[in-house]
């Protein structure tokens, strides 16, 4: 079967930008953020010394701020929506096949790449880089762009797209101004805001509880939720405070001038916040959001033509300080925006699919977290075989049903099996012998494509760490 090329459109932050001068000369990168984390501290030394001295802010969180509105200014924009800096962006304009190790790295970021590349050809996968907090309809010429060079190494007539989280915001941008060129076969989305989020509507608005900073942090993860403790040792509000004034900085230089921002806010909260006029007065750039905005809503219909299909997470809830905190989620797409119209059900019911704009091409994961679809192993089979034509809806295949479980497999993975077999080389028999078991454990797991729970995994990783611990690994 031959398979059309796949053309990546990734999410929030997965690209490299750089901030460059008029000869395009790089001057830093502009994300990820360039942050001197040893100066910095450096910088703060006084202040945190004054701060817990006195237990009072003192400027404290002023300072914090500065550094905030430092790092994020060059990714600003200007009134009317354009790049405030020359920006410019880590293409990469060529298939897989041709990515070097660490552009590989780069790409498979919010999804394993390389298991596409195998079932559609290292020749056949693109990854479209772009600027997430750029202009939306400029995105949109980009991927219109990059659509007709994928077309043209490869010499074919259509391409599928794999969107994933806030790819939706530019999917959209781009069948609403280039749909009319049909060169689209199938899309496939994972996770992917196809009427923005919630949470970014709360943070246009100011609705979000900064009482607990911790919950915030920790509902972040990596290194904020690293962070999340030592809020406990801070005096008074400082914690707050310097959250609060850090948004303010986002706001103002990522958020109100930004059309890629504005096209996160679902259409039913779209009015509320363009009428508190944070956007300021320029009519090129109301213009641009309103149009967007007004696109939205018949954006259902116009995709009913064609190949669509969504990979949602379900039953879990939204960043717990926002004021959309108890909508059914993956954490932080709600569910009414990765399924284009699923019921807000509660967190333990399952979800109608029928409410759906297409029920029988749309599959729930319970309990899956959006920024860990890529270690979900079904859902990334689910998606590969969607895309090579394998699966054309929820009853195509009884191994795929349309609810399944948002197991995580991250930790075994890249963590515990490679750890476990090197142990297996060295250790005692014994050890060994239950080493290998689990190892064993694992591929029958991988062979699973139906999942009530992840418990078989966690049982694993227990396992495994126990048995590393023995053979003192």
């Amino acid at each position: 079967m031959s398979i059309n090329p796949v053309i990546v459109i990734p999410g929030l932050g997965m690209s490299k930008i750089d901030m460059v001068d008029e000869k395009g000369s790089k001057i830093k990168s502009a994300w990820p953020f360039e942050l001197d984390e040893k100066a910095l501290l450096n910088e703060l030394k006084g202040s945190i010394m004054k701060l817990m001295l006195f237990r009072k802010d003192g400027g404290f969180s002023d300072k914090i701020a500065d550094i905030v509105n430092d790092v994020t200014e060059p990714l600003s924009s200007n009134p009317d929506g354009s790049a405030k800096h020359n920006l410019k962006v880590l293409a990469l304009n060529k298939p897989w096949g041709e990515f070097t190790d660490g552009e590989k790295k780069y790409a498979s970021k919010s999804f394993p790449l390389e298991e596409l590349a195998e079932k559609a050809g290292a020749e056949n996968v693109f990854f479209f880089a772009y600027n997430f907090a750029g202009d939306i309809s400029e995105t949109a010429k980009e991927l219109d762009a990059f659509v007709s060079l994928v077309k043209e190494k490869t010499g074919c007539e259509k391409v599928n797209f794999l969107v994933l989280s806030t790819g939706g915001t530019v999917l959209k941008a781009y069948l609403k101004d280039f749909k009319a060129n049909n060169d689209i076969d199938r899309v496939v989305n994972v996770g992917a805001a196809l009427d923005g989020a919630y949470i970014a509507a709360d943070i246009f608005s100011g609705k979000l509880d900064l009482h607990n900073p911790g919950e915030l942090l920790m509902s972040l993860g990596g290194k904020a939720a690293s962070l999340a403790s030592m809020t406990g040792m801070l005096p008074g509000d400082v914690t707050e405070n310097i959250i609060s004034k850090s948004l303010n900085a986002i706001k103002t230089n990522l958020l109100n001038t930004n059309t890629s921002m504005w096209a996160l806010i679902p259409r039913e909260r779209f009015d509320e916040i363009y009428e508190s006029g944070v956007h300021g007065s320029d009519e090129a750039l109301c213009g641009k959001i309103k149009e967007y905005s007004e696109y939205s809503e018949k954006f259902t219909e116009d995709v009913k033509d064609m190949k669509f299909y969504q990979l949602c997470g379900w039953g879990k809830q939204t960043v717990p300080v926002s004021a959309s905190r108890d909508m059914n989620s993956d954490g932080l797409i709600n569910i009414s925006s990765s399924s284009l119209g699923a019921a807000d059900c509660g967190f333990g019911e399952t979800p109608d699919s029928s409410s759906c704009a297409f029920p029988d091409t749309t599959w729930f994961f319970k309990n899956q977290s959006h920024t860990a679809f890529a270690f979900n192993d079904i859902a990334v089979k689910l998606a590969v075989k969607i895309l090579a034509g394998e699966i054309e809806n929820v009853n195509s295949d009884p191994n795929f049903p349309q609810f399944n479980y948002g197991r995580n497999i991250k930790n075994l993975k890249t963590k515990l099996i490679p750890k476990a077999e090197k142990a297996a080389e060295s250790c005692s028999e014994d050890i060994k012998g239950e080493l290998k078991g689990c190892i064993d454990e694992y591929e029958k797991i991988l062979s699973e494509t139906a999942v009530e729970n992840d418990d078989n995994v966690k049982a694993i990783e227990s396992r495994i760490e126990t048995l590393l611990g023995e053979a003192g690994q």
